[in-house]
């Protein structure tokens, strides 16, 4: 299995940021961590940028189009720009984009979905949302875009240390394996 991994933003896109945290770094190193554990499981993997650069969304895309992959993981954190209202919950969990109509990308994200309880118990799942995201749209393979947590809110402290970016690492690598199966 050949799955490219498209960690999000990079050079001068920062993303989402909240204090010291940047989704750009955050996605990089789950990205990694992602890499490292699908080369021990024999699938081979390509990402999109391995350092802090900045590349082209569609250029991303073609890359994966160009290298065969089998899939496409794109990582993303989320961010609540809006103030919250009294009384109304703080916006946190994850979610998950594909394409509208791609039944792979639907199965690989639910595959994915599936594993959040087991890696993160009691964790907010926002659902499997369509768009046209570039990254999404010009692929040529199942394509999903993961929100990992939302970076702006109490969920920040999930995604600053090694292990909280293992675990996810770990949540994906697993969600990729049932899909195979």
């Amino acid at each position: 299995m050949r799955v490219y991994i498209d960690p999000g933003h990079g050079g001068s896109d920062p993303g989402a940021s909240f204090g010291p945290l940047v989704e750009k770094t955050i996605c990089l190193l789950v990205a990694l961590e992602l890499a490292l554990r699908l080369i021990r499981k024999g699938h081979e993997t390509m990402l999109s940028r391995s350092g802090d650069f900045r590349i082209g969304l569609s250029k991303r895309a073609i890359a994966a189009n160009q290298w065969r992959a089998d899939i496409f993981i794109s990582l993303h954190t989320n961010a609540d720009a809006d103030p919250d209202e009294p009384g109304l919950q703080e916006a946190k969990g994850s979610e998950i984009w594909i394409y509208p109509g791609s039944r792979g990308a639907r199965r690989l994200a639910e595959c994915i979905r599936d594993e959040i309880p087991t890696f993160f118990p009691g964790r907010r799942f926002r659902g499997i949302k369509q768009s046209s995201f570039t990254v999404l749209s010009v692929t040529e393979m199942p394509a999903v875009l993961i929100e990992l947590a939302f970076i702006d809110t109490g969920e920040s402290s999930r995604l600053t240390g090694p292990e909280i970016q293992r675990k996810i690492a770990d949540c994906i690598t697993e969600g990729i394996e049932s899909y195979l199966a």
